[in-house]
């Protein structure tokens, strides 16, 4: 969720969020308005699956580029 020249826009991840749960739809929007700060959760098992899914994906477009493929 994003505030942008005083509208929210949402993500399809905020629509699935809101299905799940409403009052986080208010958080985030809380958090778009700059109302509230984002908690910071650190989890070392998630941090390791972002560095790996980032490694992925720069691996990935590294492959494409030397395939002379637009990216």
């Amino acid at each position: 969720m994003h505030h942008l020249n005083n509208s929210l826009r949402f993500s399809a991840s905020d629509l699935v969020g809101h299905l799940d749960c409403h009052h986080l739809t208010a958080l985030d929007a809380a958090v778009a308005r700059g109302s509230i700060t984002k908690p910071k959760i650190w989890d070392p098992v998630l941090q390791t699956l972002v560095e790996r899914g980032l490694a992925h994906e720069r691996e990935y477009v590294e492959m494409l580029e030397k395939r002379m493929l637009a990216v």
